[in-house]
């Protein structure tokens, strides 16, 4: 039998049996952990389900072909091994040949990008709220203004700067609205694209590819992977800049020898600095930072090992100092109860890449199997003038891999979508720089095509880029003259214009029901009721999707209890996120008991305290 039939039995035979694992891996929802901290197990989600099941289904088909590749060639281990050294300075000089013709390319995308983000319309980014999303940091930043405390004024479900930045923006420019939060997420989306662009370059350039066969090969890759990132739910949101940051830094690290002492210390401060940005990405860098202290660990870096180690002590230490300890207190049992909770009650199964023909879970899928045959293969057959390459690629696809820990907390469309992130540009570079090396040899022989090809991608991507509008943006010229009025008029937008007539009424006549009262209580998930009112919430947990521990309701019921509010939001016909009986029983019972209904204005019932 040829090697290129028994591959593609291995790989049909791997595949079945990743489905057959898919279904065995089933651990139960009732277990010491759920019943300790749940009162209705029925509704919940083991966490360690979708992980396990995606690692097992990608890993068992990649095994397969490792192990195939080394029999037929015996090489590959010995290659992997190899790329575990970070002082290859030999790649490093012949890369830098072609440095300058990937800047100006560089330089000239860069120009594109801003020119359109200064095309875009930004008043137009006046669409209503999103009560559920944008209430969190919202409400949050509410109550840090009106009480001056961070982690004991609010339970801080993604992270301290996410759930607090618009609080940030409102004092640095002295201007409290939801307009200026929007603008700060469409600057950061524009940073993203950027840390994009940076990535690309350091890759094409670790690609040591030639003359215009190198240009081709970073135009198509930076359009490809650009065309996924827009400014209205983009792949990349404000929480993946770190991660992008973190991952151009790490590329920095493996290029620049006589700079490595630097980007280590940088690298290790990421481990504090990450968890308050979110939470999440916190524990996505911290993991890939334990990989690389575990490369150095293995391969005897003791040098690399202290530095990275000691930094990463050096951050946290100096957070414990800067942040008062009540505060830094209630970080600990805040981050410990969103990790050791969220991804029972906040889960959707991951459906099964091929038996529920869901589109965006088979896509994932694929590209991780695609993505990690190629790279499979670009290790097998390296040379000394791809190591950086393979260094960088693998080192993405870990991260694309914990990375998608997003997709698997809750797997519908939108987080599978936005979780695939990172893997589609380790999928587009892989693919592409197969295809350039496939026909390397016709590429050379065609010059004059390829510098065709090339002028023409540039004029693709710079027309695409400026005048192909996506929801919300109106790109034209006349944008850019008028670029600052359109932001101040963003800025400067009554937060009564994010509202529907209904939200309008319901608010005056609950302000005015409460307006004797210090706090508010609101038990629906319309999280932004409270920075409508501009009352604080009366209980740190003012978001009840995230209040459904056990732990968290007694709380509730404890600053029910102290604060005694007179009225309570109890129901809501238009709450997208509306709270099922089951999830919040033990709040649900006390305010039946001690309250009874007292209006119902509109879509929105009242309960008044007995």
């Amino acid at each position: 039998m040829n090697y290129k039939a028994l591959s593609a039995i291995v790989i049909l035979v791997s595949l079945i049996i990743s489905s057959l694992a898919w279904e065995i891996i089933n651990f139960p929802k009732m277990t010491n952990s759920s019943i300790r901290l749940f009162d209705n197990v029925d509704i919940l989600n083991n966490p360690i389900n979708d992980p396990l099941r995606f690692i097992v289904f990608i890993t068992i088909p990649l095994l397969l072909i490792v192990f195939l590749v080394q029999k037929k060639d015996k090489i590959f281990f010995k290659n992997f091994l190899q790329l575990a050294y970070f002082n290859d300075k030999s790649a490093i000089n012949r890369n830098k040949e072609n440095n300058s013709r990937i800047n100006f390319f560089t330089h000239f995308i860069f120009f594109v990008i801003i020119v359109e983000f200064l095309f875009i319309d930004f008043s137009k980014f006046n669409h209503l709220v999103d009560f559920f999303h944008e209430g969190m940091w919202l409400s949050a930043s509410q109550n840090l203004k009106l009480t001056g405390d961070y982690w004991t004024s609010s339970f801080i479900i993604r992270g301290l700067f996410a759930d607090f930045y618009p609080f940030f923006l409102w004092e640095i420019f002295n201007k409290e609205s939801i307009g200026i939060t929007r603008l700060f997420q469409l600057i950061v989306f524009l940073l993203n694209k950027i840390l994009i662009l940076l990535i690309i370059r350091k890759i094409a350039i670790f690609s040591n590819l030639r003359g215009n066969i190198q240009i081709l090969f970073f135009l198509s890759t930076i359009i490809l992977s650009l065309s996924i990132q827009g400014y209205i739910n983009p792949i990349f949101l404000v929480r993946s800049f770190l991660f992008l940051l973190f991952i151009l830094i790490f590329l920095n690290f493996l290029q620049n020898c006589n700079l490595k002492f630097f980007y280590l210390i940088i690298l290790g401060l990421f481990s504090s600095i990450s968890f308050f940005w979110y939470i999440d990405i916190g524990v996505y860098i911290n993991l890939l930072l334990i990989l690389i202290l575990f490369v150095f660990a293995i391969k005897l870096n003791l040098k690399n090992f202290l530095i990275l180690l000691l930094s990463t002590l050096f951050g946290w230490t100096m957070f414990f100092l800067i942040i008062p300890n009540n505060e830094f207190n209630e970080f600990i049992k805040n981050t410990l109860t969103i990790l050791g909770t969220l991804g029972w009650f906040h889960g959707l199964d991951f459906p099964h890449p091929f038996l529920e023909l869901h589109g965006r879970a088979l896509k994932s899928i694929l590209l991780f199997l695609v993505s990690g045959y190629l790279l499979i293969l670009l290790i097998n057959y390296q040379s000394e003038k791809n190591k950086l390459f393979n260094q960088s690629m693998i080192f993405m696809y870990f991260a694309s891999i914990i990375y998608f820990n997003y997709a698997l907390g809750r797997s519908d469309g939108g987080h599978i979508r936005v979780g695939s992130g990172v893997i589609q540009i380790v999928f587009f570079v892989t693919v592409l720089f197969f295809i350039v090396n496939l026909t390397s040899n016709f590429l050379r022989t065609r010059k004059s095509l390829i510098k065709k090809l090339n002028i023409f991608l540039v004029i693709f991507f710079t027309s695409t880029t400026l005048f192909l509008d996506k929801k919300y943006e109106n790109k034209s010229f006349n944008n850019l003259l008028n670029v600052r009025a359109s932001i101040v008029k963003l800025i400067n937008y009554d937060d009564t214009k994010y509202l529907n007539e209904n939200y309008s009424e319901f608010f005056q006549y609950y302000s005015e029901l409460i307006k004797k009262e210090e706090c508010a209580t609101v038990f629906t998930n319309e999280a932004a009721i409270f920075y409508f009112i501009k009352k604080q919430s009366c209980s740190k947990y003012y978001f009840m999707w995230s209040s459904s521990p056990i732990v968290i309701q007694q709380e509730i019921i404890k600053d029910f209890e102290y604060k005694s509010p007179k009225y309570i939001v109890y129901k809501s016909d238009i709450d997208n996120f509306s709270i099922s009986d089951a999830v919040l029983t033990r709040v649900k019972n006390y305010i039946d008991y001690n309250y009874k209904f007292h209006e119902k204005i509109k879509y929105w019932e009242i309960y008044k305290r007995k």
